[in-house]
């Protein structure tokens, strides 16, 4: 696995309680109508070495890969939200 310094079990409690936690920052957004990439990153923020420190982004290649994680599920999440009748009225042009 990942030299990250820490144990496999930790590594995927984390990972969970951030993927609830963005769960719950996406259902806020919508409420508050702010979009959920601001809250998406200010979690980054929060958890990061600048934050509370749980996260150290030390590793570029590290780096690299929780950002591509994070944007795939934030496309993902983006397309689920659209609604067909937005998607229908440009697929014609």
């Amino acid at each position: 696995m990942m030299d990250i310094g820490i144990d496999t079990n930790q590594f995927i409690f984390l990972f969970s309680l951030l993927l609830i936690t963005g769960v719950l920052a996406t259902k806020f957004s919508y409420r508050f109508g702010v979009p959920a990439l601001i809250l998406f990153i200010a979690l980054g923020m929060i958890v990061g070495s600048d934050g509370l420190g749980i996260i150290y982004f030390d590793n570029a290649s590290l780096a690299q890969l929780f950002g591509i994680l994070a944007l795939i599920i934030i496309l993902f999440e983006g397309g689920l939200q659209t609604k067909w009748d937005n998607i229908k009225q440009v697929a014609y042009p």
